[in-house]
């Protein structure tokens, strides 16, 4: 008797990380050296700038003053890690992760094609963190992709206000 077919399995992609955070802002104006306001301030005293989260105390993401995390969260690399395990297994297209690569890691991404054999959902373990520099880390992660597991290594570099990857490396 045949066996009946069953359909695949469903994909989920996962929303990609978002790494960059504002700019350093430059104040409006500067006061003059006499104390007076400056011009076209009229006789107001210059105005505060807030972290975004308002003056409120709510929880400050980032601010005009650290324009960059010194690390980025836990979470968002290990989705961006699974970004590119999806991308190495052909379940995902290479030009979702551009922005977070640099163009000559974005060329290799393309270049490797599909590496992973997932016979399933792929997931990715917590990510293996170490910093080799104060603008530098590097993670690894565990993909379960089926029946055999894979390691990715990345790692990242701040550039300017942003978090790249730089470099990757996989188990075929």
């Amino acid at each position: 008797m045949p066996r009946p077919v069953s359909s695949p399995l469903p994909i989920h992609l996962v929303p990609m990380p978002r790494f960059g955070s504002s700019p350093i802002a430059d104040p409006p104006y500067e006061a003059s050296a006499a104390g007076a306001p400056a011009p076209g301030n009229g006789s107001r005293t210059p105005p505060v700038p807030y972290p975004r989260g308002g003056p409120g105390g709510a929880r400050m993401l980032d601010s005009y003053v650290s324009a960059v995390p010194a690390t980025p969260d836990e979470r968002r690399l290990q989705a961006l890690g699974l970004a590119f395990a999806e991308v190495l297994a052909g379940v995902r297209l290479p030009g979702t992760v551009a922005a977070h690569a640099t163009e000559r890691t974005y060329g290799e991404l393309v270049r490797a094609g599909k590496i992973i054999e997932a016979d399933g959902t792929l997931r990715v373990s917590a990510p293996h963190i170490s910093r080799p520099g104060a603008d530098a880390l590097e993670m690894c992660l565990l993909v379960h992709c089926g029946r055999r597991s894979r390691v990715l290594a990345m790692r990242m570099e701040r550039r300017g206000p942003r978090w790249l990857c730089t470099d990757f490396e996989t188990t075929p």
